[in-house]
């Protein structure tokens, strides 16, 4: 039998119990109250400048992205990367499938430390701004079956089977020794010759200008690709875009990759005329 204490005892336990969870209900509540009723603090406000042109002075996209390159572009990692911001330095072959030669705007050239295999991969940067001659969505869509997606097969099928293997070699060969000719004559040599050494530990110095060579002939046969660095891109149009690049296969049977990034000018809105502020923003498009 439960003497009368324990009864009590019983009772006043599950009092407490009752209390206690109560008051945690009642904390939880206090600190959900705090945090919704937090307002958001507005600092400055921005409006959307549009790019004149790609080559444009002072609003061009192409030459404000070269120059801010790695800070607005966070993912690509500066000591990791190298961009050789040759304007039609570059230039493909002519074939029996493309009439036309092209010129990447630029080439990015990025080192993966743990593909042992082709550790350097690179990218035919491709600019284009869409601006203030091409607002309407009817001009856009001309524009990317009149230009964009030509441009984009050019650069694609020039590493891919689709072209002669002859013509191929060549313009592999011509690349890399342009390639090799623009790391001597900048800082990015040493860069480079790092990237070897992580890879290569002990390697002699006479044998890291053979081995770059050999990773770059690598990454045009297995791990080449497109950016498409642009102002305006609909989701449409880059899967669009993407589906057309990646059809095309190296080599080695690699799809030639794609990429595309999405860059807008923003104002900063101020009373002060005389010194506007700019701010770049991009987005990744997958």
């Amino acid at each position: 039998k439960i003497t009368l204490k324990e009864l009590l005892e019983i009772e006043l336990l599950k009092i407490e119990k009752s209390l206690s969870r109560k008051t945690l209900e009642e904390t939880e509540e206090v600190e959900e109250t705090k945090e919704t009723s937090e307002e958001i603090v507005i600092k400055s406000t921005f409006k959307k400048v549009s790019f004149k042109s790609e080559q444009d002075k002072k609003e061009g996209l192409e030459r404000i992205v070269n120059d801010y390159f790695f800070e607005v572009v966070d993912y690509y990692e500066e000591e990791n990367s190298i961009l050789i911001k040759k304007n039609r330095m570059f230039k493909t072959m002519k074939s029996e499938h493309r009439a036309m030669q092209g010129y990447p705007d630029a080439l990015l050239i990025t080192f993966n430390e743990k593909n042992k295999i082709s550790p350097f991969r690179i990218e035919m940067v491709e600019y284009e701004c869409h601006g203030e001659s091409r607002k309407s969505s009817n001009r856009q869509q001309e524009y990317m079956d009149k230009h964009i997606i030509p441009q984009l097969v050019r650069f694609s099928s020039s590493f891919s089977i689709i072209t002669e293997e002859k013509t191929r070699i060549n313009t592999i060969n011509n690349w890399i020794e342009l390639i090799e000719q623009v790391i001597i004559e900048t800082e990015d040599e040493e860069k480079m010759v790092n990237w070897i050494k992580k890879i290569h530990p002990k390697i002699k110095e006479r044998a890291i200008d053979k081995q770059i060579n050999e990773y770059l002939k690598k990454s045009f046969i297995d791990n080449i690709g497109i950016l498409l660095i642009i102002d305006e891109l609909t989701s449409e149009h880059n899967n669009t875009l993407k589906n057309i690049v990646q059809s095309f296969k190296t080599t080695n049977e690699k799809n030639v990759i794609y990429n595309s990034l999405v860059v807008n000018l923003m104002q900063k809105i101020s009373n002060n005329i005389n010194e506007p502020e700019y701010y770049l923003i991009f987005q990744q498009k997958t």
